[in-house]
């Protein structure tokens, strides 16, 4: 069985209900709904502008997951910032969740932790 690919490389985004991910390139495996950004910088925004960075992040398109691994920061829309090495983000429940040396920076408060979950 011959697996089904789309390469893209430039300014790439994906739109997907107010979802918006955008890198340097994407292969976008078919048969497995699976987009996969890589580049110097990867970012999925959504549709509240909580804007996520990182360089490696696959995106199911059919249940509407990305996941990071190797590292990642989340900026919310109130400026608060949460970095992990690993972590997901699932659009239909509007949660990011973060594992492993979790650090959370707001104005008045640092935060050191293995995981934390964000809606």
């Amino acid at each position: 069985m011959q697996t089904e690919i789309i390469d893209a490389w430039g300014h790439v985004s994906i739109i997907q209900d107010q979802t918006v991910l955008t890198s340097d390139k994407l292969t976008y495996l078919i048969d497995n709904d699976m987009a996969q950004f890589r580049g110097s910088l990867v970012q999925l925004e959504d549709k509240d502008h909580n804007v996520l960075r990182t360089r490696h992040l696959d995106y199911n398109t059919k249940d509407s997951v990305a996941v990071f691994k190797m590292g990642g920061a989340m900026r919310d829309k109130d400026g608060q910032i949460i970095e992990s090495r690993n972590g997901t983000y699932d659009s239909k429940i509007k949660t990011f969740t973060f594992e492993i040396n979790v650090n959370m920076f707001t104005d008045s408060i640092f935060v050191k932790t293995k995981s934390l979950v964000y809606q």
